[in-house]
């Protein structure tokens, strides 16, 4: 797993970047991002989190060409959710259904239908939250937090062992804001508004394995 980086993203004191500008000029090749038109070092996933993207993005991108849904992203798309002020994010994976814009010189310029976030162990909460305002704000559908590392699990049975296991917390944004949050455990098929046909557990998806039936 990658190692979490201490404090804020770092900030860098720019005058305000357009979004031409920030795209021409190549700095978001080297994984920035543009917060209302400031550039902003985004944190490249680990190794760990980097195999778990590979994997969402096979198992979405073979979904969605079977399924005939639309085109898959991943890391380091860019997503211009706000192309006139200035906001450019990155994230882990993309879906955009079939119907809508496709990308504009690669970049993806409408709210996706869904965003995979792969999180470390210490991911701040504030950076998050906001991430998800954004998300919520400009049109995104649905957004998978997906916690790589175990949570620790409360025994309540007195000499019963539990195991901890990783999740995927799945957000639904409606108006604004988020509507609902449904979490499955690593062992239960996950249930999307955005891809309701594709049914596969988080650890069908990392180990590879193909669903039965």
């Amino acid at each position: 797993m990658g190692a979490c980086l201490a404090g804020s993203p770092v900030v860098r004191a720019h005058a305000s970047v357009s979004t031409d500008v920030f795209l021409k000029s190549g700095t978001s090749r080297t994984g920035d991002e543009l917060i209302f038109g400031v550039p902003r070092s985004a944190s490249p996933p680990g190794p760990d989190r980097l195999k778990a993207v590979r994997a969402f993005y096979v198992a979405l991108a073979n979904h969605a060409r079977e399924h005939n849904r639309g085109y898959v992203r991943a890391w380091p798309v860019e997503i211009a959710l706000d192309w006139d002020r200035g906001l450019v994010l990155r994230a882990d994976v993309a879906f955009v259904a079939s119907g809508r814009l496709p990308p504009r010189r690669g970049v993806i310029v409408l709210g996706p239908d869904l965003l995979i976030e792969t999180l470390p162990p210490c991911t701040r909460d504030r950076p998050m939250r906001q991430r998800l305002e954004w998300f919520a704000r400009y049109g995104v559908r649905e957004c998978w937090l997906v916690h790589l590392s175990p949570r620790p699990v409360e025994i309540v049975d007195v000499g019963r062992s539990i195991a901890p296991r990783r999740e995927v917390d799945v957000l639904s944004f409606t108006d604004g804001k988020i509507s609902s949050r449904r979490r499955f455990d690593e062992l239960t098929p996950i249930q999307s508004t955005a891809l309701p046909s594709f049914q596969r557990s988080l650890q069908s998806v990392l180990d590879g394995r193909l669903p039965r039936g």
